[in-house]
């Protein structure tokens, strides 16, 4: 009877756990959704007066949707690492603090990495009128020319405004 207890004991800690974990996952999603539907709207806006067709309400609230959808399965694709060791882990009593400062760490850097990619997205998006895509990345072969067209166009900084806001805010929240 006592050791029926202390399994049921442990089982539950590893439902708190788990439930944690969980939550702290779901919770980052969520977060990052957010910051990405932010970036999403900042280029809507940016184009809403120079649009050349008339604007549809529908055809936007479709657009924002895949756009969630799409955010939805980068999201994912990084936090599904972090969710399966957080998994494992939740069957042993203790955990070490750097197994979750290494999560942490790839977390951020990560979403920081797709963040910049949504910040590069705005002034990419308001000169091609086309999203940021592989194409993009034709120029990395002159990294000095990108580097010069960036510093050069002050247009382009007020992109890292928000860039800079939404890291900032993600490693504080």
């Amino acid at each position: 009877m006592f050791a029926t207890l202390i399994n049921c004991y442990y089982f539950m800690n590893i439902s708190n756990f788990f439930t944690k974990s969980t939550f702290a996952i779901i919770k980052i999603y969520f977060l990052t959704i957010t910051f990405f539907s932010i970036f999403r709207g900042i280029i809507f806006i940016n184009q809403i007066n120079k649009s050349e067709n008339s604007f549809s309400l529908s055809v936007s609230f479709v657009s924002f949707l895949m756009g969630i959808r799409f955010d939805t399965v980068v999201s994912c694709y990084i936090l599904i690492l972090p969710f399966v060791i957080l998994l494992i882990l939740s069957f042993f009593k203790t955990i070490p603090k750097m197994i979750y400062q290494f999560i942490f760490g790839f977390i951020l850097l990560f979403f920081t990495i797709t963040f910049l990619v949504c910040s590069a997205d705005i002034p990419y998006f308001d000169y091609f009128y086309s999203r940021f895509s592989i194409a993009a990345f034709q120029w990395m072969e002159t990294p000095d020319v990108v580097f010069k067209m960036v510093i050069q166009e002050p247009k382009y900084w007020g992109s890292l405004i928000p860039f800079m806001i939404v890291v900032y805010l993600f490693y504080k929240i």
